[in-house]
Parts: C-alpha cells; sequence; structure tokens
C-alpha cells in the first residue's frame, strides 16, 4: 500500500487513494484472491475481498440505510476518476408546421455535458492478534468489518443527501447540492416553521410533472412522518378507520399514512434516520468512563481545533432578511455554537456567542480559527431555536475561507426544523433521474501487519450522477412536534 494509510484510525470518511491503489483493486477483485480471511497466512496477509453479499445482508436487516440500497447502480467508466455523461434537457425550439412547399427550420436537442468525480469511502478495521488463540478469530473479524462498513453506509447514507464537495471536496454532492443549483429556485419549498399541508405536496407533484417527472418516493425524517400522520390522519378519517379494524381481531387505535395521491401521480412516504437534522446538535463523543453516554467532545483525534466565534448585531435592515416578529424563532437575543470540520470530523463546539436581532435585521458571527495539525474545510454553525433555551440546533454548514470570516444569519435556515425530499425515481436507461456509479464496490482489504493486531479498512468508490435535477424537489424548514403555541424541539 501507498504511505497514503498510516493507522488504523486514519480514514473514517471519505478520502483518497492512488491511481495505483485503484489498479490493484480492480485486479484483485478479478484474480480470486482467497476470500476466507480465518486461511490467510504470510504474503496472503495483504489481501481484498470483496463484501457485496455481506453488504446485502446487512443492509436488508439495518432497514435504515434507506435510500443508498433504493439507488440504481452501474460500474463508472472514469478517466483520472472523472466520469463525464451527457444531460438533455430539451428537444429544440418550438416550431413545425409549413406550407406545402417549405421544409421546417431545423434545430438540435439541449445537450450539456456534466461530470462526476470518483470519491473515495474508506473505514479502518483491526482485531487484536491476541484472537488468535481463543476460538472468536472469525466472528471478531466479522464484526470488525461489519462495524467499519456500517459506518461507512451511515456517511454515505447522510451525504447523498446532504454531500457537498465545495465544502469538503473529499466526499460526493448530494440531493441537496443538486436541488439548490438546478438553476430554478421553485424547487425548494420554504415552509418557515409550519407545518406540511396538502398543498405543498400537490404542489410539488406537480412541479415534477411539469419538469416531465412523475414523483414516486417522499424521503423525510420520523419526526416529520409523525407530522404527516397526525394532519392527514385526523378526527374526519379515524372513525371510519377504527369501525374498519374492529371487523378483524380486536379494535387497532391509530393511523399511518404510507401514501399520497395526486392528479400528478401517487408517492410513497419513507421516513429516513439520516435525514433528520431537528435533531442535530453540537458534537458529541461518548464518554470514555461510561461509554453509554454522550458528551460534547470532537468527533475525531484528526478533527480540526474548536474555533473561537463573536456575535455582534447588524443595521436595523437587512437586504434579504427574513427574521420577523412572530412565528417560528422570531427575532430576539439568540446564542450561537460553532464547530470546525474536515474529512476526518469535527471539533468540539465553540464557547457561546450571543446577540440581539430585530425583524427585518440580522447577526454577524465572526469565526476565527485555532491553529490545528489538521485543515480545517468548513464550520457547522448550531444556534438557540428558542431565545435563551441554551439548547443548540444545526443551522446550516459553511465553506472554510480565511483565518478569520463572517457568516450573517439572515434566518434562512431555522434551527429544530425538519426537511424533505419528494423524488421521481420511476425512470430507468434514458429516462433515469439518478444513478450511483461504482468504479469498485464495497470491499475489505486487509494490511500487512505492522503490529499485533490484524486490520485492514473498508472500501467503496462510488459517484452520484443527477440526469435530471429539475424532478426532485426539497421542502424545507418544516415544522415538527406535537407543541402549540411555542417552538417545538426534539431533543436528542
Amino acid at each position: 500500500m501507498s504511505d497514503i494509510i498510516q493507522s488504523p484510525e486514519f480514514y473514517n470518511g471519505f478520502g483518497t487513494s492512488t491511481v495505483q491503489e485503484i489498479q490493484n483493486l480492480r485486479k484483485a477483485l478479478s484474480s480470486g484472491y482467497e476470500t476466507d480471511v480465518t486461511q490467510f497466512q504470510g504474503g496472503q496477509a495483504l489481501s481484498i475481498q470483496s463484501l457485496e453479499d455481506t453488504l446485502v445482508k446487512l443492509t436488508f436487516t439495518e432497514k435504515q440505510i434507506k435510500f443508498f440500497t433504493q439507488l440504481k447502480k452501474s460500474a463508472a467508466k472514469a478517466t483520472n476518476f472523472v466520469e463525464e455523461y451527457r444531460i438533455n434537457d430539451g428537444y429544440g425550439s418550438a416550431g413545425g408546421w409549413v406550407s406545402d412547399a417549405e421544409n421546417a427550420e431545423a434545430d438540435d436537442p439541449a445537450l450539456r455535458s456534466e461530470i462526476a468525480k470518483i470519491k473515495f469511502l474508506r473505514n479502518m478495521w483491526r482485531v487484536n492478534e491476541t484472537l488468535n488463540y481463543t476460538n472468536t478469530i472469525t466472528p471478531a473479524m466479522a464484526l470488525a468489518q461489519q462495524a467499519a462498513m456500517m459506518r461507512g453506509m451511515r456517511t454515505m447514507e447522510r451525504s447523498l443527501f446532504f454531500g457537498d464537495d465545495t465544502i469538503n471536496p473529499y466526499e460526493i454532492n448530494g440531493l441537496k447540492y443538486h436541488i439548490e443549483n438546478n438553476g430554478s429556485t421553485d424547487h425548494v419549498f420554504d415552509l418557515r416553521g409550519t407545518a406540511v399541508t396538502e398543498s405543498i405536496f400537490k404542489q410539488g407533484m406537480e412541479l415534477i410533472y411539469d419538469n416531465y417527472g412523475t414523483g414516486s418516493i417522499l424521503y423525510n425524517s420520523p419526526a416529520v412522518q409523525t407530522t404527516i400522520d397526525s394532519i392527514f390522519g385526523g378526527s374526519a378519517a379515524k372513525p371510519q378507520f377504527i369501525a374498519q379494524q374492529g371487523q378483524l381481531n380486536g379494535i387497532s387505535a391509530g393511523y399511518s399514512i404510507k401514501n399520497f395521491v395526486t392528479s400528478f401521480g401517487t408517492f410513497d412516504f419513507e421516513p429516513n434516520l439520516f435525514i433528520a437534522k431537528e435533531t442535530w446538535t453540537v458534537a458529541k463523543k461518548k464518554n470514555p468512563s461510561n461509554p453509554a453516554q454522550l458528551i460534547e467532545g470532537a468527533t475525531s483525534v484528526k478533527a480540526p481545533a474548536m474555533p473561537v466565534i463573536a456575535a455582534a448585531t447588524d443595521a436595523p435592515t437587512v437586504t434579504g432578511s427574513k427574521w420577523a416578529s412572530t412565528g417560528y424563532s422570531p427575532a430576539g437575543t439568540y446564542g450561537y455554537r460553532v464547530g470546525a470540520i474536515n474529512q476526518y470530523g469535527e471539533s468540539m463546539a465553540s464557547v457561546a456567542a450571543t446577540a440581539a436581532v430585530a425583524a427585518n435585521g440580522a447577526i454577524t458571527l465572526t469565526i476565527t480559527e485555532t491553529a490545528s495539525a489538521y485543515a480545517t474545510l468548513g464550520y457547522r454553525i448550531y444556534r438557540e431555536a428558542v431565545a435563551g433555551s441554551g439548547v443548540y440546533k444545526y443551522v446550516k454548514t459553511i465553506k472554510y475561507t480565511s483565518a478569520v470570516q463572517t457568516w450573517q444569519d439572515l434566518n434562512e435556515d431555522l434551527p429544530g426544523t425538519g426537511v424533505a425530499f419528494l423524488l421521481d425515481m420511476t425512470g430507468a436507461g434514458a429516462e433515469r433521474v439518478m444513478k450511483l456509479g461504482e468504479l469498485a464496490p464495497i470491499h475489505s482489504q486487509e494490511y500487512a501487519r505492522i503490529a499485533p493486531q490484524r486490520w485492514g479498512s473498508v472500501n467503496y468508490y462510488p459517484n452520484f450522477k443527477v440526469y435530471s435535477p429539475l424532478k426532485l424537489i426539497m421542502i424545507k424548514n418544516i415544522l415538527v412536534g406535537d407543541y402549540t403555541g411555542a417552538n417545538p424541539l426534539i431533543d436528542l
């Protein structure tokens, strides 16, 4: 292996690989390498094994990894880790009616080229050498690899929704990135801290239909789904539901909304834990003295150092401000905290800074980097959703630009609110909307021993191609919870 691999803790997410490593991997996966890890000896200690079958088993038992398993996949044919693909988003200008002796004007289809870079997802595993003297080496190895793979799938699933390589160049661009950069502001529905409604779903399906698509699935968080169940399973529907259930073996209470019917098609609801941003808060880690307890702290020893922040009130009126005197998270005095991130993890959140804001105003954060051996790629910003509550919820991730930089809070992204993605996943072949390319399938590679332990990595080399971003909708700032008259929060 190249010197990129330095220690078992080196990679726990998207990273880099050399051309030689990719060539070796492809050769290994096609050359019949030994796959029984209990039989590796001598030179076979450096080995590669496909985990495709294991992944199938895990994804059907670990059902939370939903979007990844439902995406269509194909081999990525990349040159220098970049795959070029074309999008046809038009058939040419209108016309065609002519006289009996006249030719129509020629026109060309609207074609444009896009690129999808191969990204490298790597998670390390290790097993102590002393386990060779017990009867648990195979389960221990399998458990270590399974844990590494599930960490990778957790990262992959979240990045498929929220990845942004303008902030972290090592990760894929997710749905949020593609929707916000599709050239149309209509495809982001901003509810401003109100509950989702029937009309929002109908408008979203209509918009996808207007762009020659058919919405088929809505990915949302469990909290958003609970809100939807409460709204659409109201009192008018419940008596009939209970009567129907009563004809069966006993009466069942409750109401679950499985899909939604519109004039433009029917879509299914698919709750997904990995988009529950209303629960995201400052970085935490396991308490070394009590692993069952989470405490604040950096998520990796190679995360950047904790930044320092200051908050200041801007001019009374700021262009583009969405601060209001009433509604969800209205004007008031709010505290902020910020965590520094890189490809390895997130720092402990900064000491809080507080500032007041009036309607139509803004607050500016000044973020100062703290020197560290590991570079900062961006910052995650947290804010109180309820003024003075001391409960900090995720607001936004921004790109690192300089050792001292500013960010202005216009209240565009509301902490403690949910998000949902309405997608067209009906197409195939030339009509496909998105696809996951694979330069190499998920696999485990064991490294040569450099310590009294067996160690290696679970690797996956994908790219994410979105051919028709106008067939995707994002609904943001969704009210969650059952509270009335107060700002509802889910504090987990």
